[in-house]
């Protein structure tokens, strides 16, 4: 429920933008493999990996207790705690997710971590847009189908130069449209 009665919906491709006077939320469908992570009484891999990372920050028996049920499942697991951090805004609970991935990568023997790092560093690149003094808060399908060069060119056009040359390097993307841009910027002003 929203107090203010000046409310805008605006259609995204993947959710809802929800915009009031004071807070811009996003409403989508909850994505399976984070239903399969935290949804209630659910018994799927992915979560016994995460409960079990849990435990073993906590340094609790139990971790070993959630690892045995999956073992056999574990790439599975750790596939599906990738995905999801992928779907989450909150930086806590992406650092979770993330750590579970990497806590249960350990016991895989030949695991590519080719998924993990791209995931990391565009979720890295989501979070550096979506603070408040920049104000682009993409999802991860929204970032895709922009894709990078056109976040880049967004930055530029709002003159955030140094964060564009960041992302740029941070992505292994080219930096002359940038520099481009910022000197004749500099030049007529």
């Amino acid at each position: 429920t929203y107090d203010h009665p000046a409310i805008f919906l605006i259609p995204e491709m993947d959710g809802v933008r929800v915009l009031t006077r004071e807070s811009h939320e996003i409403v989508q469908k909850v994505p399976k493999c984070v239903f399969n992570i935290f949804g209630i009484g659910v018994t799927e891999a992915s979560s016994f990996l995460f409960y079990s990372h849990k435990k073993f920050c906590e340094r609790s028996h139990q971790a070993d207790e959630y690892l045995s049920l999956i073992m056999d499942r574990i790439d599975v697991a750790v596939d599906e705690c990738i995905k999801a951090a992928n779907y989450e805004f909150d930086t806590e609970t992406q650092k979770s997710l993330i750590r579970a991935a990497h806590f249960g990568k350990g016991f895989i023997a030949n695991h590519k971590p080719d998924e993990y790092i791209r995931v990391c560093k565009i979720l890295r690149v989501l979070n550096a847009v979506r603070v408040d003094e920049i104000g682009i808060p993409l999802t991860f399908a929204q970032f895709y189908h922009l894709t990078p060069a056109v976040l880049i060119d967004r930055l530029v056009f709002r003159k955030k130069y140094a964060l564009a040359i960041q992302i740029a390097k941070h992505l292994n993307l080219s930096e002359s449209r940038i520099m481009e841009h910022w000197a004749y910027h500099k030049i007529m002003y």
